[in-house]
């Protein structure tokens, strides 16, 4: 027998009615692949990797499923279909996907600006396509938008689009007779997305594009590694890169049958004493009001209870958290000597408000989650695993707090 398995909400759901025989599954797999296209070899084959876009229309709806297979020993061979509904989508607004003031004061001296990169990073599935399409549809329709996506997987409006495969050289040597103000580049994995990007930024044009790494500071780190190789010098220099902005999706408890966080700390609750000294390291932390937060009831209501699945109990789709970093001459000094402890010190610095406050200037994507627990929207044990513990948490400010003292410096972390 072998399990489909299903990631909703950000969590990974395991069905048992979607348990079948694995002769089965094999037949099926055999018969998508061979519809299949960006395919190397003619068949499936579960002993080495492979990756492929499967294009299908159900009910009149356009669906692209992205097909990444791995050759695993144990259980056995797995495939992953990532689902995207290839319909248009309408003119989003950054509020709309969750965004703070803040962020959006931020985002539009980006767009406003003209040439440079606006950089967004998060994991797979974090939402970072459509808030590129929020910001390129809130661009003037005078701007000439066009994309280079591997694949194609959001359709924008006013944006030529065009999925490639490959180095983009014959697409850049179109690209630069094109007269663009604007272009999306999709995802840099590798040296010659990272050639692209630099190759763009060079040109003046304003370039939107996605990568994968921890926090928005994280993405200097990533775009200079072996595997892209886009030059420190090159990303230290004034207005190649306009903002880095790091968002995550969390989990959000359903509004219609949350429960207080004090209902953990009752006598005779399991862990009673335990969740005790979690409010109270939440309170040192982050000096907040605990009787505030909300948890997610495991037993959900009739608005959030979905068949069988009872690990989504409790949960109403998910919220999004961000930070968002404007580099000024002083943290490009820190990214050209890679001085990353010094960047994310000079970050938090910059941080003048209260957790419980809606100001996020200075706050990382953490403290953003931080922000919606105080308004009752977030658990505090779904923003752990996305980020890391709390007790981890206290643990790197004491440290912090050592490195200050041997250093005679002040920092407002």
């Amino acid at each position: 027998m072998s399990q489909i398995s299903f990631v909703i909400n950000g969590l990974n759901i395991s069905p048992e009615r979607f348990r079948i025989p694995t002769g089965t599954l094999n037949s099926m797999l055999n018969t998508a692949y061979m519809i299949a296209e960006g395919v190397k070899l003619p068949t499936y084959d579960p002993t080495v990797e492979q990756d492929a876009r499967v294009n299908l229309n159900i009910d009149g709806q356009d669906i692209l499923l992205r097909w990444a297979s791995m050759a695993s020993q144990y259980p056995g061979p797995t495939v992953t279909t990532r689902i995207v509904k290839m319909s248009q989508v309408e003119r989003l607004r950054l509020e709309d996907l969750g965004y703070l003031p803040t962020h959006v004061a931020a985002l539009n001296r980006a767009t406003n600006a003209e040439g440079g990169a606006v950089i967004l990073v998060g994991v797979v599935n974090s939402g970072k396509t459509h808030t590129i399409a929020a910001m390129l549809g809130s661009l003037p329709d005078s701007h000439k938008k066009m994309s280079l996506e591997s694949p194609v997987e959001l359709l924008i409006p006013g944006v030529i689009q065009k999925t490639v495969t490959g180095d983009y050289i014959e697409e850049l040597k179109i690209l630069k007779r094109s007269a663009m103000h604007d272009i999306l580049l999709g995802e840099i994995r590798d040296v010659s997305d990272g050639r692209a990007f630099s190759d763009l930024c060079a040109m003046g044009v304003n370039v939107y594009t996605t990568t994968h790494a921890p926090d928005a500071l994280g993405a200097y780190d990533k775009l200079t590694q072996d595997t892209v190789k886009v030059s420190r010098d090159f990303l230290a220099t004034p207005r190649m890169v306009k903002v880095a902005v790091g968002q995550a999706l969390l989990p959000s408890n359903c509004l219609n049958c949350r429960l207080e966080f004090t209902s953990l700390l009752q006598d005779g609750s399991p862990r009673a004493s335990d969740y005790l000294g979690y409010a109270k390291r939440l309170e040192r932390l982050y000096n907040i009001d605990v009787d505030a937060i909300r948890i997610q009831n495991p037993e959900g209501c009739h608005v959030c209870r979905k068949s069988e699945l009872k690990e989504l109990y409790g949960l109403a789709g998910r919220k999004m958290v961000a930070e968002v970093f404007e580099p000024d001459e002083y943290a490009l000094t820190l990214i050209k000597s890679a001085d990353v402890v010094g960047l994310k010190r000079y970050f938090a610095e910059q941080r003048t408000s209260d957790y419980s406050s809606p100001d996020m200037f200075g706050k990382t994507s953490m403290e953003c989650a931080v922000y919606w627990m105080t308004q009752g929207v977030l658990d505090p044990r779904r923003v752990e695993p996305r980020f890391h513990s709390f007790e981890r948490e206290e643990m790197l400010r004491k440290s912090r707090d050592r490195l200050v003292k041997a250093t005679g410096r002040l920092h407002a972390i």
